[in-house]
């Protein structure tokens, strides 16, 4: 699957210790333009993700949210977090990690759909 126009690879960090993993930074880039359709039924993959298509190149993404209005963006970070770590087997077993950011007023994350 080819990789979105507007992806930046996570650049390799430094380690902050000897415990420490080594990790990654998110790099900012333009607008993600996304085809996304919550109110379809069939777009609702459970829970709080959904399917959705990364524009131009309609690339299926899941747009995985948590409400701002209900929830601080802690369960956001974790989870970036938890994707940044996996980095090396993003696209074998773990979806690539897209983006994370803002959908409407939810905080979202979006992986590739394997």
């Amino acid at each position: 699957m080819p990789v979105p126009s507007n992806y930046i690879e996570p650049q390799l960090a430094p380690p902050a210790g000897p415990s420490a993993y080594t990790g990654y930074t998110l790099q900012s880039t333009t607008d993600v333009f996304l085809e996304f359709k919550p109110w379809l039924r069939q777009n609702h993959r459970g829970g709080r993700a959904w399917n959705a298509r990364l524009l131009p190149e309609k690339i299926p993404v899941i747009v995985k949210c948590w409400d701002s209005y209900k929830n601080s963006p802690d369960a956001q970070n974790t989870e970036v977090d938890i994707y940044l770590r996996l980095h090396e087997l993003w696209g074998i077993c773990v979806p690539k990690f897209i983006a994370v950011g803002r959908v409407a007023f939810c905080y979202a994350i979006i992986p590739e759909d394997l």
